[in-house]
């Protein structure tokens, strides 16, 4: 007998509408758009406020630590990996608070999730190797966390599949997600990214000891593939290093976005612009820089509708933003790139530049990618190599393949560079470029999401 056990708090979430005071620029399918939103949000958090949550609220000192210190570990028993997360069967699931740092070396408090296998294919006496999880745009505010996520956020086109095959993964929520920091989180910030990934590498072995490698590697996407690559630049300076770097894998990443701008206006062609991520940036450096007023670049219906769009997370924004056309987002044709503090913030904080590399990187791209054009990534690349020849980076073209679709079916290129990293297989220093064949040309190109309907019990 089958027995399908509904998760009723998922659907009391998606049942609730709150009362909300939308702005004028909301009309009535604006609001129905953020309504349903809201509740596919809502249902996907395990906990809906993490202001008061044990793990998240740090009311602890940090000046009472040091930079990469772990604050507190919770290993997460298996009734709530299964019931009120969806972890896949055999994973166990942890999660852990740590001391960050921003830009200029203040403390931070960051957040991340740990999965680990059911067992170590290299043998119970051996530590697990380690392999950080770098996510991508998952919202803007604290209750966005990956790790407040039923899924995990990336679920199987990430985390799960890479603990699946014998690594424990570490992945950080990035500053400002799960916790709350002072300015709020600072999206698309690849320098701010890559420390929180190196530290909670630093604060994940505290706890685990000799149950992990000392050698890592860290895979993201989009942002996350931006965190990967920052985060290469970040481990050769060996004052700020925490060791044990061995490679990075750097999937769609969102490098030098804010140049995109006007390929972003002319894809368009007076239509919608189809972009939900710059103006989260926008609102970024509006609150790290007191002179860049919002409203001088963007409409009065852009700020309200993003504001509104932060009560839930990507769900809720991308179907408020995505049909906006240039003139309902922005003033005086987009003209904020040309801003001082947009340009700053595009060199302290996104890491604009070539910089050396601390350790192997794979560049992965779909040729289809219609957020982030393969020829920008592509240029970025070049230039990278011709300012660091020696670096030992691979650049690989995935076809028929978007922005999304390009994570999951790319397992089978960079999973077995994963593992030659940890078998020690050296690469050769220099830049290499390549378009992977696909076995046929019949592939899925859809990026499906996992969303467990319950557990099923067989008796």
């Amino acid at each position: 007998m089958a027995l399908i056990l509904v998760l009723l708090k998922l659907a009391l979430f998606a049942a609730t509408i709150r009362a909300v005071d939308f702005p004028s620029t909301c009309d009535d399918d604006c609001r129905a758009t953020y309504d349903q939103a809201f509740a596919l949000d809502a249902g996907l958090w395990e906990n809906p406020d993490l202001s008061s949550h044990p793990l998240y609220s740090t009311s602890e000192n940090l000046d009472d630590y040091s930079i990469g210190s772990l604050i507190k570990w919770q290993d997460e028993p298996a009734s709530t990996a299964s019931e009120s997360f969806w972890v896949p069967s055999g994973l166990s699931f942890s999660r852990f608070s740590y001391v960050s740092q921003d830009i200029n070396g203040a403390l931070l408090p960051a957040s991340a999730f740990v999965l680990t296998p059911y067992h170590n294919p290299l043998g119970t006496d051996k530590p697990f190797p380690v392999v950080v999880w770098a996510h991508g745009t998952a919202g803007y505010t604290p209750q966005c966390a990956p790790s407040n996520d039923r899924r995990l956020q990336y679920q199987w086109q990430g985390p799960f599949a890479l603990a699946q095959q014998g690594y424990v993964v570490i992945a950080p929520d990035y500053a400002g997600l799960g916790t709350t920091i002072p300015n709020g989180f600072m999206y698309n910030a690849g320098i701010a990214h890559a420390n929180d990934v190196s530290l909670a590498v630093n604060a994940a072995r505290a706890h685990l000891s000799d149950q992990i490698s000392d050698e890592w590697v860290v895979v993201g996407h989009s942002e996350g593939g931006l965190t990967a690559w920052r985060t290469a630049q970040r481990e050769v300076d060996h004052k700020r290093a925490v060791g044990g770097f061995i490679g990075a894998v750097a999937i769609s990443p969102a490098m030098e976005v804010m140049s995109l701008v006007p390929w972003v206006i002319e894809k368009a062609k007076g239509g919608p612009l189809q972009e939900v991520f710059i103006p989260y940036m926008l609102r970024s450096i509006a609150r790290l820089f007191p002179s860049f007023d919002l409203a001088k670049y963007a409409t009065k219906r852009l700020i309200e509708i993003s504001e509104l769009s932060m009560d839930g997370c990507l769900n809720v924004a991308i179907p408020l933003l995505w049909n906006m056309t240039l003139a309902d987002m922005y003033l005086n044709e987009a003209n904020f790139t040309s801003a001082p503090e947009v340009q700053q913030w595009q060199r302290q904080y996104h890491g604009n530049g070539s910089h050396e590399l601390g350790g192997p990187l794979l560049v992965l791209h779909g040729e289809t990618d219609f957020i982030l054009p393969h020829s920008h990534i592509e240029k970025i690349f070049d230039e990278q190599c011709d300012a660091f020849p020696e670096s030992a980076a691979q650049y690989r073209l995935l076809p028929g393949l978007d922005h999304d679709g390009v994570v999951q079916a790319s397992h089978a290129v960079y999973f077995p560079w994963i593992a030659d990293r940890f078998n020690g297989r050296e690469l050769e220093a220099g830049c290499t470029k390549d378009k992977i064949r696909p076995a046929t040309q019949r592939f899925s190109t859809v990026e499906q999401v996992w969303i467990s309907g319950g557990q099923l019990y067989v008796e």
